[in-house]
């Protein structure tokens, strides 16, 4: 991979967001502050991924993950460390051209490793932690400043670096 090229086809690429927890709702904020379009909030109750939604102008607000749209460039798993897992296989059940796809986790103590299942399907994958502490109300500028982990494979820390510093 070159160094320099983009990690995405598109400055701003298209997100889907799984989880409205706390950090889910921080990295949602953030990312649609910054210009990006969150296509869609996937969550263990449809109540709370409308909720988070209605807030970020997500056009799709679910809790199956089928729902996730075609042409999402990033999915953030926003989840707890003993869901990601799970979650990374069921993924591998949507159909996406996953070779346009950056999955994400957001756990700093679960490796990218997790997300083998996804990678072999050809998307690419990282564990992007921020240092930081995300509280229930925390908003746009929660990230602002703040110090993110990364790890995965070169391709996905290619793309972390991306969101990182974009």
């Amino acid at each position: 991979m070159d160094v320099f090229a983009s990690a995405f086809r598109e400055p701003r690429p298209p997100v889907a967001i799984v989880g409205a927890g706390a950090v889910g709702r921080a990295f949602a904020l953030r990312l649609a502050d910054r210009g990006f379009p969150i296509r869609a909030v996937i969550s263990r109750t449809a109540s709370g991924a409308s909720a988070l939604a209605r807030v970020i102008g997500a056009p799709i607000a679910s809790s199956h993950l089928e729902d996730i749209p075609n042409g999402v460039a990033l999915i953030l798993i926003c989840v707890g460390d003993d869901q990601i897992e799970d979650v990374a296989e069921l993924l591998t059940g949507v159909r996406l051209d996953w070779s346009e796809v950056v999955v994400a986790h957001t756990s700093g103590a679960i490796p990218s490793e997790v997300l083998v299942p996804l990678e072999a399907e050809g998307a690419a994958v990282l564990s992007s932690h921020p240092l930081q502490a995300i509280t229930p109300g925390a908003d746009a500028s929660t990230l602002d400043g703040a110090y993110i982990g990364l790890e995965g494979p070169p391709r996905g820390i290619a793309a972390g670096i991306e969101l990182a510093v974009g």
